[in-house]
């Protein structure tokens, strides 16, 4: 068995400041990330049925 690989990101103190504000207070969700979510799914859908094909899936059910 083999160990995981682990990729390390070294940050500058302003990027670690900048991902930290935003786990722990992140943006409100807008029209454009909406629209932008909507673009990927119409996009991805028919991968992601072909992909629970191959994989056996029944189905699987997404929130909106």
């Amino acid at each position: 068995m083999t160990s995981p690989e682990y990729k390390r990101l070294d940050l500058s103190v302003r990027d670690s400041q900048a991902f930290v504000d935003a786990l722990v207070s992140p943006k409100a969700v807008d029209d454009r990330l909406r629209e932008t979510v909507a673009r990927y799914r119409e996009t991805t859908e028919g991968e992601a049925a072909d992909t629970a094909r191959v994989c056996g899936a029944t189905g699987t059910a997404r929130s909106s």
